[in-house]
């Protein structure tokens, strides 16, 4: 494996490890069929998240209730929608339009209920999960803040850097780490 490459995959690893610790069971790591320790690392993980999934899964019967009501089955895509951001984070947000496609759900539905479930927009939920995240991960490791901003899916630190202040009132850099070397 190539050395950028495997820095891709462990950073990969390092999401679902993060996505694993906030309860998000729902991303995976696409394996490649590899032999190597970070593909070994990669199916534990999958399975744990597997495992995990299992133990919270809604019973049949509530599904089904879920298919037989036209609102409560357009707020199980939205729910859908708001993983698949969560599971994205890192990744440049699809448009609303895509998004719609994706999940089969009307554009205009698909904006306003999202609005009216979680009290934001798409764009909005999708760049404060952004800085949450990396706001969490400033005060919990040792990760350099320009990586830290890559991690979190920022194509540059200064729009990062801009982004946090606005946010939190107070730069990446004025943020305690609560790390023990």
């Amino acid at each position: 494996m190539q050395g950028s490459e495997q820095q891709q995959r462990l950073k990969i690893i390092y999401k679902m490890l993060f996505e694993l610790a906030i309860g998000n069971l729902k991303f995976r790591i696409e394996l490649r069929g590899e032999d190597s320790v970070v593909e070994k690392i990669a199916t534990i993980l999958n399975g744990i998240a597997a495992e995990l999934e299992k133990i919270e899964q809604p019973s049949q019967f509530t599904s089904l209730l879920a298919h037989n009501n036209p609102l409560e089955s357009e707020a199980a895509i939205i729910k859908q929608v708001h993983e698949y951001i969560l599971n994205h984070l890192d990744e440049p947000l699809i448009s609303i339009k895509q998004l719609s496609v994706h999940f089969k759900i009307n554009e205009f539905k698909l904006k306003t209920g999202f609005r009216e479930q979680y009290n934001t927009s798409i764009y909005q939920f999708y760049n404060d999960q952004r800085l949450s995240r990396a706001k969490y991960l400033i005060t919990k490791t040792n990760i350099p803040l320009k990586k830290i901003a890559f991690i979190c899916g920022f194509n540059s630190y200064l729009n990062f850097y801009k982004a946090f202040k606005k946010k939190f009132g107070c730069s990446p850099g004025e943020i305690t780490r609560d790390i023990k070397i």
